[in-house]
């Protein structure tokens, strides 16, 4: 026979071992029935949430990653007033690249107030709008599509626009060179255009660039980011002390620079904590590791518990002639079968729950079953669980002794049953952590969007002010007029995101010190209409007076170490004044982040204003914003007719949070279902096992509540058991979890009654209703041979 023969007859041996594998592997499947959908169903619900998760997670950590420098890349933080952050002076960028040989180079970029783009009479309004240097597209991967990456900008009255926003604009033209004109009159030109920046991008989905030098140079202007990038093999932590030297010469200012790597920025706050994004990752990831953990033990647990009845056909088997290793490799295709079943049955889910899950993100994800992700998790959860979870379960049916088997007494019974327990054991552990984690998240985010912030966020509508701005006495006489509207005022920021920050002096100071306070300027009517409470003094009269008084909160005086601020000199914007009431703090962030030192202050320069604030009664909303539209449309007709609700505002800020809060109550229900159900596929095979016994016991007059316990005490003690070793741990990983927000609610006895008490009732419901079932069957049909 040549040596071609042997490879075919070879190939066709194997061929027939697996097509037989395969044939007995699907006989058994479909005749375990009930077992095999649990396992089926358990796996693929497991496969499809932990690929949601992964999508979602590898998306947070791909954040600014896809520069080519990244790891030169940094944000350059200050710590000069209320914690590090990232605003520093628009003059420290050429400043420390003109002294620092460290540093290769930089980019500033500023949000900038442009209200919309004109031409041919058209208006196109833009949000994401900023102020860049010349360098944005050689320090940064964006790239362009028209323009010279090296200079975008060749003059002050140049533009650059995203793909979209071009498109929008001039449709299929070509923009190179074509004419805006701003508000204002100001004409500028088409220099370039962008690609639209990439989502994952830390820095800003800008649709329009404007060049940054025509701001000029500003030691005292603190609201710029400023980006560096660093020569190869620089310590960044060396540089951060000359940095702060180089401050220090130019305007004495004593405070401390951070530098923070550009791909830490959405992960971590700028003094290197985990910020809420990495602690979503981290909690996410944990979910992730839960469910396939829970999903092996099902499988594991299943297998096992039926080792009894297949001990039978393993022992005819080996009777007949079949190896040990053919009984393995058998068992072992059951498993992959499953797997690929449950994987098939996953993308199924996947596809179907991607409209969901993208609108609860808020994020863009595809089906693609080709995604690194997708593979990562199903070649990951391939070796858990048909390698890790299948090779013991294989080995111990493969292993038993025909004589034993046929004396009933097969080898490892009560090794595997211990075993069994303790699975359940550790499937509960994690239950009960996901449970009492998702009631201790929930009820975090609701006491976030209850708490009172200090001021009063219902029915307070926001606006700008635009040309009514010269016009307010009439404006705001004209809304009073409406019933629907309380009181109206008008500052320079929206009260829940005070960005605005300046340099404060007062009577004691050292000179040497540089403390910002943020600004918020305002009118006498804006204290009443917010419901700021003042805690002493007074706060503006509407008089000449007001130029040279100021208003501070709770925390600028402790940072001014006053007892008794009222009165004292205090020196805010080169306007020498005194201290004329203090108000208690009020949130100007979100809640991840301390409210800091807040001067409130009376400018005389109306220019100083561009948010009018209306206070409407509750039930008039509707007919309110009819009113106040055409009062816009008399005073603002050049402008789109835009406002906001402060408390939709707050739940703006706070939105990523709530997603965060419905993710993770959604994929911990579904771990705590898949408990269940494994759970539920034990129960029923116990109830059959103890098929005979329950009869025999009913005939001798057992009740049926007394067989139900019987049946259900063993389930309860070990969820007992689990509770009590996942309550500790719970308590130390809420605990550091809290920790990301400024505000937050304490760790009571009550969330872990109230999720121990879950899980019982979920467990008493899940065994319960079997054990019932088995209690009430008919005894005669049990003991019948």
């Amino acid at each position: 026979m040549g040596e071609g023969s042997g490879e075919r007859l070879l190939k066709i041996f194997i061929m027939s071992n697996l097509f037989y594998h395969l044939k007995i592997a699907l006989r058994n499947l479909r005749r375990d029935g009930i077992y095999s959908v649990i396992n089926v169903g358990g796996l693929a619900v497991s496969l499809a949430a932990v690929i949601l998760i992964a999508l979602w997670v590898t998306d947070e950590l791909s954040y600014d990653r896809f520069h080519r420098n990244a790891d030169e890349l940094y944000l350059v933080n200050t710590q000069w007033f209320d914690g590090p952050d990232w605003r520093t002076p628009l003059s420290l960028l050429p400043a420390v690249t003109a002294e620092l040989p460290e540093i290769a180079g930089g980019c500033r970029v500023r949000n900038a107030n442009i209200n919309y783009l004109e031409y041919e009479g058209r208006r196109f309004y833009e949000e994401r709008v900023a102020f860049v240097d010349s360098s944005f597209f050689t320090i940064f991967d964006f790239s362009l599509v028209a323009g010279d990456f090296r200079n975008p900008f060749p003059d002050d009255e140049s533009v650059v626009l995203s793909k979209s926003t071009a498109g929008k604009i001039f449709g299929d033209e070509d923009p190179s060179g074509k004419i805006l004109t701003l508000f204002g009159g100001q004409s500028v030109h088409v220099a370039g255009v962008m690609n639209d920046l990439p989502r994952n991008s830390s820095i800003g989905e800008y649709t329009v660039l404007f060049p940054e030098r025509i701001l000029g140079g500003s030691w005292r202007n603190f609201h710029i980011k400023t980006y560096l990038r660093l020569r190869p093999g620089v310590d960044a932590a060396a540089l951060n002390e000359k940095m702060a030297d180089v401050v220090r010469k130019n305007r004495s200012y004593d405070g401390s620079i951070i530098l923070q790597p550009l791909t830490d920025v959405h992960l971590y706050q700028a003094d290197g904590k985990a910020g809420s994004a990495l602690s979503a990752v981290r909690l996410f990831s944990v979910i992730a590791l839960s469910v396939l953990i829970i999903a092996c033990i099902n499988y594991v647990n299943l297998v096992t518990a039926r080792a009894g009845k297949r001990s039978r056909e393993m022992g005819l088997r080996k009777v007949t002639g079949a190896s040990r290793f053919g009984l393995f490799g058998q068992l072992m295709s059951e498993g992959v079968i499953l797997f690929f079943a449950a994987g098939l049955t996953a993308l199924v889910l996947v596809t179907l729950a991607m409209p969901l899950f993208n609108d609860l993100s808020a994020k863009n994800f595809s089906a693609n079953p080709l995604q690194p992700a997708v593979l990562f998790i199903f070649g990951v959860s391939f070796v858990v669980v048909v390698l890790l979870a299948g090779i013991w379960p294989a080995s111990l049916l493969s292993s038993f002794h025909p004589i034993e088997v046929f004396k009933n007494q097969p080898t490892g019974q009560n090794k595997t049953a211990l075993f069994r327990k303790g699975l359940v054991v550790v499937q509960f552990v994690f239950s009960a952590m996901l449970i009492v984690g998702t009631l201790t998240l929930g009820r975090q985010l609701n006491y976030i969007q209850t708490m009172n912030p200090g001021y009063d966020r219902e029915n307070v509508c926001v606006l700008p002010l635009h040309q009514m701005n010269q016009h307010f006495d009439a404006v705001r006489a004209e809304l009073l007029r409406q019933p629907g509207i309380t009181d109206v005022a008008r500052a320079n920021e929206m009260i829940i995101d005070v960005t605005g920050h300046q340099d404060a002096d007062w009577e004691g100071k050292n000179s040497d010190e540089l403390v910002l306070m943020a600004r918020l300027d305002s009118d006498e009517h804006f204290i009443p209409l917010t419901g700021i409470e003042i805690l002493q003094g007074e706060g503006f009269t509407g008089t000449l007076a007001d130029s040279t008084r100021f208003v501070v909160n709770e925390t600028a005086v402790k940072t001014m170490g006053m007892t008794d601020p009222i009165g004292k000199r205090f020196v805010f914007r080169g306007i020498d004044g005194t201290i004329a009431g203090v108000v208690k703090d009020f949130h100007m962030y979100n809640m991840h982040r301390e409210t800091g030192p807040v001067v409130l202050s009376r400018s005389m320069d109306t220019r100083s204003y561009n948010r009018l604030y209306v206070k409407i009664a509750g039930g008039k909303t509707t007919e309110v914003l009819a009113d106040i539209n055409r009062l816009w449309q008399q005073y603002n007709a050049d402008y789109q007719f835009t406002y906001r609700f402060v408390d939709d505002t707050f739940d703006e800020m706070h939105r990523s949070d709530l997603r965060t809060g419905k993710l993770v109550s959604i994929f911990s229900v579904i771990a705590v279902l898949i408990s269940c159900l494994g759970l539920f596929g034990l129960v029923t095979f116990t109830a059959e096992t103890k098929t005979k016994e329950i009869g025999i016991r009913k005939v001798l007059g057992a009740s049926v509540p007394g067989i139900v316990q019987m049946l259900t005490r063993e389930f309860l003690i070990l969820t007992g058991i689990a509770m009590a070793i996942a309550f500790p741990l719970a308590y130390w990983w809420l605990d550091r979890m809290l920790q990301d927000y400024a505000y937050r609610i304490s760790l009571s006895w009550q969330l872990f009654v109230a999720a121990g008490s879950i899980t019982f009732v979920l467990t008493l419901l899940t065994v319960g209703w079997q054990a019932v079932k088995a209690a009430t069957a008919d005894p005669v049909k049990s003991l019948s041979p």
